[in-house]
């Protein structure tokens, strides 16, 4: 059965690129992934009989017939007749969901429909790409996002094969993209961002530490130098006398405000980082001691900066390097600038307003129609347990409850059915 699968995936793969290409060979490759769908069948009649087997066959080949339509109408460009397969595309998925849940108790018809459903979907938003070429993950990517202009990622990627794996058997679904190593993974929340594959290699207690300081510095790499900026400008009561004279000191040369100077640093940073992406490595260590050490100290002696601002940027670039997501680690550096802007105008209330804006986008951003800041917006406390912290193994025992119906894990029959009693299911 493997193998028949992989086979539907190759000959699917070769009968898109043979009709889009127009090649002469279009129909032969047809023919060879129908007759995959009758091998299909065939599996599965020792198990459930002649008369399923061809059912099952029939349904599938049916489905590869309308999919084929689909592509030639897709590329004709005629939309009214995209429509009517479309409706005859879910219609078999209809059909083919009441056969599995007929066929295994184990498949309630909602749970394999909302599978089919998911999965035409994705093929539609993916057919609807019309682009000269797919040179990296990043194209189709873009094209997958649903709020497209927002800050931050709606789709997940890795190049590492224990991270797709994990993400398959939580129900999401993985898209691998010819000649790239990057696989896309939907949908995606902002907590599994934030979540690194290492965290389920060691033991649990350690796990969760490293997550809460994760968390921790996500906030100081999206906070530090507006609070900063907030306090020296509108709220010096809020330092101690000795650090407030320390910092007033260091600043009484400097003829920027601390917003312009903040800009300056972290502006100068950023340039540092991009460098270093671009030159050798041979010398890229080099250009990075230059930067913050030599560059660094002559602008303090210079009294362009101050040195509590040096350290603060430094600190808070360090911060920036922890966020596993590499696109998540970019928006957080993004937003820090407006936040800088609304601190340097309006002290801590700007902060608590840009916080308060920045909120209310994630609690309304959707990928793939699965809330951003799930499980915590909408409060899912069972799912909680591998969020803010990492439960142990033995008692990871389902599934998250936004990524699919079959949320048993591991455990027992007797577990299981007890699951589902809870669940209503």
């Amino acid at each position: 059965m493997q193998k028949a699968w992989i086979d539907h995936t190759i000959w699917t793969r070769s009968y898109i690129v043979s009709v889009m290409s127009n090649r002469p060979d279009a129909k032969d490759v047809l023919d060879r992934l129908l007759q995959n769908q009758q091998d299909i069948g065939n599996l599965i009649k020792p198990y459930y009989g002649e008369e399923a087997g061809n059912k099952l066959s029939e349904l599938l080949r049916e489905q590869i017939q309308i999919a084929g339509k689909i592509v030639a109408a897709a590329k004709t460009g005629n939309q009214a007749d995209l429509k009517s397969l479309d409706a005859d595309w879910h219609r078999n998925a209809d059909d083919i969901a009441k056969f599995l849940s007929a066929a295994n108790p184990n498949w309630p018809f909602k749970t394999t429909q909302d599978m089919f459903y998911t999965h035409l979907q994705l093929i539609t938003e993916l057919g609807n790409i019309e682009i000269d070429g797919v040179l990296g993950s990043s194209y189709v990517e873009e094209f997958l996002d649903h709020s497209r202009f927002s800050p931050f990622p709606q789709v997940q990627y890795t190049e590492r094969p224990d991270v797709v794996s994990a993400a398959l058997l939580e129900g999401r679904v993985a898209i691998i993209v010819d000649g790239t190593p990057m696989v896309l993974l939907a949908p995606v929340t902002l907590w599994m961002l934030l979540q690194s594959a290492e965290d389920y290699y060691q033991r649990y207690i350690a796990g969760t530490w490293i997550r809460w300081i994760r968390y921790l510095f996500v906030f100081i790499s999206l906070l530090l130098p507006s609070v900063y900026v907030a306090i020296t400008t509108f709220h010096p009561e809020m330092i101690p006398p000795k650090l407030l004279m320390t910092i007033a000191a260091s600043r009484e040369i400097v003829p920027f405000p601390a917003l312009i100077e903040a800009f300056i640093m972290e502006i100068s940073f950023e340039a540092l980082r991009e460098a270093a992406v671009r030159i050798p490595k041979s010398i890229g260590q080099a250009v990075s001691i230059i930067g913050a050490l030599i560059i660094g100290t002559a602008a303090v002696q210079a009294g362009i900066v101050s040195a509590a601002m040096v350290i603060i940027v430094s600190f808070t670039g360090i911060a920036s390097f922890i966020i596993p997501h590499f696109d998540l680690g970019l928006s957080i550096r993004l937003l820090r600038f407006p936040i800088m802007i609304f601190a340097g105008l309006f002290g801590l209330f700007g902060i608590i307003c840009g916080l308060l804006l920045i909120y209310i986008h994630l609690i309304n951003l959707r990928s793939f129609g699965m809330p951003y800041l799930a499980p915590m917006t909408p409060l899912i406390i069972g799912d909680l347990k591998d969020t803010y912290v990492r439960a142990p193994w033995w008692y990871l025992r389902k599934r998250p409850s936004t990524a699919g119906k079959n949320k048993i894990r591991q455990g027992s029959k007797k577990i299981q059915e007890t699951e589902r009693e809870e669940d209503g299911d």
